[in-house]
């Protein structure tokens, strides 16, 4: 029963480090450099929820009228999206986290008043968003964050 216990806290704190490292991970040039010419940016989108269906219902609420036209002129292509279901004996309580890469198509102003819009309507209170944008223009790989935090959304520039 221990070695089952152990081996489970193992397996989660390796994913709560992969978390980490993706949530910190910043675009370099390089990165840029292998976009389409159109591709203004990137962004990294992190919905965390109380399980599984909640986080994939903020995708759809995000990708469906009435926002799904801003969205097409908004994104070129989802590039990874990696998913770590905390539901165990271990998890404080159960937490599903879903992680997606997107290339953005638009410009800074327009993003930042779809993605504010989109986690400001959001059909599940408890399910919590962050969308870091990082942008071709933007100087010293810093990053616009929108995120929602008790109920209100917030928008600030990371450095």
């Amino acid at each position: 029963m221990y070695n089952k216990n152990a081996k489970e806290a193992q397996l989660m704190l390796q994913r709560t480090m992969s978390l980490k490292e993706m949530m910190d991970y910043r675009p370099a040039a390089a990165d840029f450099a292998l976009c389409p010419e159109a591709v203004t940016g990137l962004m990294r989108l992190c919905v965390v929820a109380p399980d599984k269906e909640k986080a994939y219902d903020f995708l759809r609420h995000m990708m469906n009228p009435p926002y799904r036209q801003l969205a097409l002129r908004s994104f070129d292509d989802c590039l990874n999206t990696v998913h770590y279901d905390f539901d165990g004996s271990q998890a404080s309580k159960p937490t599903f986290i879903l992680m997606a890469e997107y290339q953005v198509i638009t410009d800074k102003p327009s993003l930042q008043a779809l993605m504010e819009t989109v986690i400001e309507t959001r059909t599940d209170a408890e399910t919590d968003v962050i969308a870091d944008c990082f942008m071709k223009s933007d100087e010293g790989g810093s990053c616009l964050r929108i995120y929602s935090h008790e109920g209100q959304v917030y928008a600030a520039m990371l450095g």
